[in-house]
């Protein structure tokens, strides 16, 4: 029998795996990540359900759910899946039987939030070995200190949850022991202070996850494999090392545990967990390498930015780690091994690591993706042939414009995508300039083959007008014409010395040139990293104290520390910028105002202008039976709303 052209290409991630007593059918673990899919009492909904069926279809080994918490006063997010009481057994054996059916394992990763929830989830002050705060989470209350009779009770409600997944079908439970949670904590001297049994030294931080998965092994069963999930490493001073991780995981091994899942960080070093573009792909292999190589038996897979097929083979040709474990590459795309099976790698979806589904979990959302419009809803947006045919005109190339081209086409509408430039991807084009952004390329790449896969007719250099809406008499107009930065209105806004962000982004020589750049949302802060990269000097204006607060926690913080750092980066927060004169600006700062002189060029735009005056000239005219406007043109926001704006229309007509 001829096997699949992937093989050849990808021999070790293709090849079966053993952990314990089950056989893996690839070398890839599906990560647990949450998504707020479940209902408010932890049990599972039928779009969890959806999400994982769509997965163990595509081909992944071994499916672990999310933080699943064991205890009803311990979760982390509202609609967080729990394993805290019998009742929520029915529903995860209908997860499990489900999941069996497409040849993929499933199991649960069980999970006690510690200092790393708070009030507005629980109702009640936090829980910890000590009385460490978690500053992520902003108004939390310092955690109460556990006494040593409430140990035990959370060592025998892990215990509980092992006992509950075996009931349910399930064929794995994981020891959630890792990003600050309530096992990592302990293990951890950068929050366990105590001074007992179960603090101090690395010997007595040991004590309570030695005991807790001892408890939970024993709940289970010898037959019933159970796995690990560890931080590695904290990245934090006075936190858990490396160094102190290898000899636990020795621990662990001596306990027998099937499988130790390698990957770093608590919520303060978030970015080293949930990575952003920032961080590089394969960032936790070497620990996961080092960890391996002082254990005798014990197999490691390894998390932490493994989205591409061949980054995974070289880890495993290289005996670096057993198996891979990845979130985001199977939520930005459930058909990833399918597709590395089949030869098709260009047609992955890959995940940019933009954080649009952390930014959504922070906020205690669902976490959809910015990339697949289908995550989270597999069957509202399952592709569906179209009932009636219709000619389909799309005005604009952009995330909005190709995604409503891509899922019209799929559903077998007569398309045509008109760009009036030479180039697709809209703004995708300008958002992989700045540093550490490039990975916004893959999006438009992806986005444009597909658009072409799916049988879409695009015009290059075509600018819809009502006149081509005419000639063409389409069924639909999809107008996704995109936003333009705004001018400013302050005196001297018309200067030669004004350019918008979007020129800033472009081939120029700053050398040395003094940019103002007014405000400090997340664009313009990129806007000037990118020009401090290629030489200039830059003076950031911003009227509140604070850098980019329209983004997420993840996103922003690197970014801030490398921007005050940066010695030729200069930040006047509480100042609004009031005038452009011949070389200088004019600021204002509460109650002084002053003229800040050297100013070569002042950059303005954070604000953009829907470009709709296409959309309004033919809804006025009635120029088409059905006339959507999406994306910025509607009104601006982000990649993310044109994105899922697109796919609605899309699905819709």
């Amino acid at each position: 029998m001829t096997q699949a052209p992937g093989y050849a290409d990808f021999p070790r991630l293709l090849e079966p795996g053993r952990i314990g007593p089950l056989k893996l059918r690839n070398r890839m673990i599906s990560a647990p990540m949450e998504r707020n899919l479940a209902n408010s009492d932890g049990t599972i909904t039928q779009r969890y359900i959806d999400y994982c069926v769509e997965r163990a279809k595509g081909g992944v080994a071994l499916m672990l759910m999310e933080a699943t918490y064991v205890d009803g006063l311990a979760r982390g997010r509202v609609n967080q899946l729990g394993i805290h009481a019998d009742y929520t057994i029915p529903g995860l054996r209908r997860l499990a039987d489900a999941v069996h059916k497409y040849s993929a394992l499933v199991g649960v990763e069980i999970h006690h939030a510690g200092r790393e929830t708070g009030p507005s989830v629980n109702g009640i002050q936090p829980v910890a070995p000590s009385p460490v705060s978690c500053p992520s989470i902003p108004g939390q209350p310092v955690p109460r200190e556990l006494t040593v009779d409430e140990i035990q009770k959370i060592i025998q409600r892990f215990a509980d949850a092992g006992r509950r997944a075996r009931a349910a079908g399930l064929d794995i439970v994981e020891i959630h022991g890792a990003h600050g949670y309530i096992v990592n904590a302990f293990l951890s001297p950068y929050s366990n202070r105590r001074t007992d049994e179960y603090g101090g030294s690395l010997e007595k931080r040991m004590r309570f996850p030695l005991e807790v998965t001892k408890a939970v092994m024993d709940a289970v069963g010898p037959d019933f494999p159970v796995a690990y999930r560890i931080t590695a490493n904290e990245f934090l001073p006075n936190g858990l090392t490396l160094e102190e991780s290898v000899i636990f995981c020795q621990e662990l091994e001596k306990l027998g545990v099937a499988l130790i899942d390698v990957s770093g960080g608590i919520y303060e070093t978030a970015y080293k967990t949930s990575a952003t573009m920032e961080e590089p792909r394969c960032m936790h292999v070497p620990m996961a390498a080092a960890i391996k190589a002082a254990l005798k038996h014990t197999p490691v897979s390894v998390a932490g930015r493994i989205t591409d097929p061949a980054d995974a083979e070289q880890i495993l040709d290289k005996g670096q780690s057993d198996f891979v474990t990845s979130a985001r590459a199977f939520h930005a795309d459930p058909y990833f091994i399918e597709k590395t099976i089949s030869g098709k790698v260009d047609d992955i979806c890959r995940c940019i690591s933009c954080i649009a589904c952390g930014v959504h979990l922070g906020a205690q959302q669902s976490t959809p993706c910015l990339c697949n419009t289908t995550t989270i809803y597999e069957r509202e947006r399952a592709i569906r042939p179209a009932a009636k045919v219709k000619r389909v005109l799309v005005a604009g190339g952009g995330p909005a414009g190709l995604e409503a081209a891509r899922v019209a086409a799929l559903r077998g509408h007569k398309v045509t995508l008109c760009e009036k430039k030479w180039e697709l991807g809209g703004q995708l084009m300008h958002a992989q300039l700045p540093p550490y952004r490039d990975e916004f390329s893959q999006l438009s790449v992806w986005l444009t083959e597909q658009v072409n896969k799916a049988g879409a007719e695009i015009r290059m250099g075509t600018a819809v007008t009502p006149e081509l809406v005419d000639e063409m008499k389409p069924d639909v107009v999809v107008v996704a014409t995109g936003a333009s930065p705004a001018k400013p209105l302050i005196p001297g806004g018309d200067s030669d010395q004004v350019m918008s962000l979007l020129d800033l982004l472009g081939p120029l020589d700053v050398e040395d040139v003094h940019v103002v750049i007014n405000g400090g949302q997340h664009v313009a802060c990129l806007v000037a990293e990118h020009l401090l990269e290629k030489g200039a000097r830059v003076t950031l204006v911003e009227w509140s104290g604070e850098l980019c607060s329209d983004v997420g926690n993840r996103v922003r913080w690197q970014l801030i520390d490398r921007l005050k750092a940066h010695e030729r980066c200069k930040i006047e927060f509480h100042t609004t910028l009031e005038e452009v004169l011949d070389g200088a600006v004019i600021l204002q700062c509460r109650n002084e105002r002053r003229t800040l002189e050297g100013v070569d060029v002042v950059g303005w735009g954070a604000r953009f202008i829907p470009d709709n005056a296409l959309a309004e000239e033919l809804l006025a005219r009635e120029a088409a039976p059905e006339i959507y406007v999406v994306g910025d043109a509607k009104f601006t926001r982000t990649a993310f709303e044109a994105m899922h704006e697109g796919a609605e229309i899309g699905h819709r007509i």
